[in-house]
């Protein structure tokens, strides 16, 4: 056990490893009263806990270095004893990424089991969050990221994002963007609906080098981009697209537009 906590300890310094553990005053909603009153209860504690790894190599869809930001809490009431050591659920990370069976599994499907695992070995934990951040690599040059959220209920939410730096488009002239985008699943989204994001990528930079009215402004062309893309993949419930446009010699400044679309079709500007 000793010589296991020391390699662990190592590992992490090698790899380097923040930790944060916050405690939090619980409030409670009067319900007899007003909603804006609200009573502190200094007996009830939520405990919030964080830690991040970077630079974790894996052998996943290839060759592969991620950062990895875990948080999550505990249940309220919780002895001290029973508190799960931070270094016990790295291991579990370590040795579930290390040993995971499917290579071909979409980050999504892997982030997703990865938090079952993590509360079913850790039976204190009410809810805990992972986010992986896949690094760019020479064959697909983005930074990609999964967050899952489960709870001891197994209520599940889903995101996955990707950015893309100085793409090249032709609209207004020869423009250099950054993109991100980010969406939201839909509840209960089976394993085989995940998207793949490269043809999404490759749809948006068509859809801006072929928009047809070249005289929209940027922020038009965001809105339209962010309601093609939720229209083709009903998977999404939320879309957000930013779209940063490079200066140029005729234009010397950065301009950004971020729009929010959700299914039913609301923007948020």
């Amino acid at each position: 056990m000793v010589a296991m906590l020391k390699t662990s300890i190592l590992l992490l310094a090698a790899i380097g490893v923040s930790v944060q553990s916050t405690p939090l005053l619980a409030v409670e909603v009067d319900s007899v009263q007003s909603q804006s009153s609200i009573q502190l209860n200094s007996v009830s504690l939520t405990r919030e806990w964080s830690f991040a790894v970077e630079g974790y190599p894996v052998e996943h869809q290839g060759s592969n270095t991620l950062n990895i930001s875990i948080s999550g809490a505990y249940k309220i009431g919780i002895a001290d004893t029973a508190l799960p050591s931070f270094l016990t659920i790295y291991d579990d990370i370590d040795q579930f990424l290390s040993r995971y069976p499917n290579e071909d599994d979409y980050w999504e499907v892997l982030s997703c089991k990865l938090t079952d695992i993590i509360l079913q070995n850790n039976p204190g934990l009410a809810s805990v969050t992972v986010t992986i951040e896949v690094l760019p690599t020479q064959r697909l040059p983005y930074t990609r990221s999964t967050t899952v959220t489960r709870t001891d209920e197994n209520k599940i939410t889903e995101r996955w994002s990707f950015s893309a730096d100085e793409v090249s488009i032709e609209y207004q002239g020869t423009h250099h963007l950054n993109i991100e985008i980010e969406y939201i699943y839909q509840d209960g989204i089976a394993t085989s609906q995940y998207p793949d994001y490269v043809p999404i990528y490759r749809r948006i930079t068509h859809y801006l080098s072929t928009y047809p009215n070249r005289e929209d402004a940027w922020e038009v062309v965001n809105r339209n981009l962010a309601d093609t893309l939720l229209q083709e993949y009903p998977v999404m419930s939320a879309l957000t697209s930013k779209l940063e446009v490079l200066p140029t010699q005729h234009t010397p400044f950065t301009y950004s537009t971020a729009v929010t679309r959700i299914q039913s079709g609301r923007a948020e500007l």
